[in-house]
């Protein structure tokens, strides 16, 4: 059974997990900017005019942050390089105003471990604790240290723990995402991705890379003949006996249905239609289920460089509806030099 490909190229590539999507942090970077504004209003009326300086640049950056963030410029300033400034200024705050170190501490850890990797939250965590003590031990009474210490701590600690919960979380969810539940191999989300990769790699090193889809002929008989259980005991003895003689640079993913789709890098196109060859030769001889003889087709194409993942898959796609209508059980190419076309009992 074929997918169109206009339904394919339709899919929503899943996200890169990050820690928070755009949108929560959009809502971070704003509600800060509000709450350190109506900061900055209480300073101006207390004449404190040091620290309203100090808020008013801290909303300038948590708004600029808000504004990239909206607008998803390529050149963002990055998150650790906004929480660096934000953290410059309130220890400057803090320094001038001790007694707000108790409304801006806690919160300053929170965004720290939300927004950045563990490693940089915990660079600027242990900043913040560590100055934040120092000014509390310079200027208010000593037991007053010892608690706010012993609180901020345990907010850090809570904060890093839910942090990496969360990264944990993420990590098996994207690799849910981008896995095929019946043979374990990376899905076509995933695919995207890597061909988007690939391309990119290209267009930077040059270099030649071929993309292969395998297509299992006549699938939809097996399944009304023998059974979905025997069609599923197909998908995955082609997709074992294609993965174990494959390169490790190599990358295989279930696309969609009875497709495969195989990225080659640094593979040259003749190179390519040998190893479709190989892969139709074996198949056609091999009795990978009993009671079954399975055939596949081969669509195999060789990227070019700035061409986007689609074109290239597309073409690869085309290629391998001309093996369909010619017969089955064969393979083409972009280029008829290549082709080498072998009549395997195709009906």
């Amino acid at each position: 059974m074929r997918i169109s490909v206009s339904s394919r190229l339709s899919c929503v590539t899943l996200d890169k997990f990050p820690m928070l999507n755009h949108s929560v942090k959009l809502k971070i970077f704003l509600i800060s900017a509000f709450a350190l504004f109506i900061g900055a209003i209480f300073k101006a009326i207390e004449n404190d005019f040091i620290v309203v300086i100090a808020d008013v640049l801290m909303v300038g950056i948590f708004l600029l942050a808000a504004f990239q963030e909206a607008t998803k410029r390529e050149r963002n300033p990055s998150d650790f390089f906004i929480l660096q400034m934000v953290t410059g200024l309130y220890m400057l705050v803090v320094y001038r105003s001790p007694d707000v170190i108790y409304l801006w501490s806690y919160p300053l850890v929170m965004v720290y471990y939300f927004l950045l990797p563990h490693q940089k939250a915990i660079t600027l965590n242990a900043i913040l604790v560590g100055w934040s003590a120092l000014i509390t031990y310079t200027f208010m009474p000593v037991e007053h240290l010892a608690r706010f210490f012993v609180t901020l701590s345990t907010a850090s600690v809570f904060a890093y723990s839910f942090s990496v919960l969360v990264a944990r979380q993420n990590r098996v969810l994207k690799q849910q995402a981008q896995t095929d539940v019946l043979t374990g191999l990376a899905n076509r989300r995933a695919m995207e991705t890597e061909l988007e990769t690939e391309l990119s790699r290209l267009k930077r090193y040059k270099g030649t890379s071929c993309l292969m889809i395998l297509d299992i002929d006549h699938f939809k008989s097996i399944n009304d003949s023998f059974g979905h259980a025997t069609g599923d005991k197909a998908l995955n003895a082609l997709a074992s006996m294609v993965k174990q003689r494959l390169r490790k640079s190599d990358r295989i993913f279930r696309y969609g249905g009875e497709e495969f789709v195989i990225i080659l890098p640094n593979t040259e196109l003749q190179h390519g239609v040998l190893l479709a060859e190989y892969f139709r030769e074996l198949v056609s001889h091999s009795e990978l289920i009993d009671e079954v003889n399975l055939t596949i087709s081969v669509g195999v194409t060789e990227m070019v460089i700035g061409e986007d993942w689609k074109t290239c898959f597309e073409r690869a796609d085309r290629h391998l509806y001309v093996a369909k209508k010619q017969g089955r059980n064969r393979t083409i190419s972009d280029k008829e030099d290549f082709l080498q076309i072998i009549n395997g009992g195709a009906s």
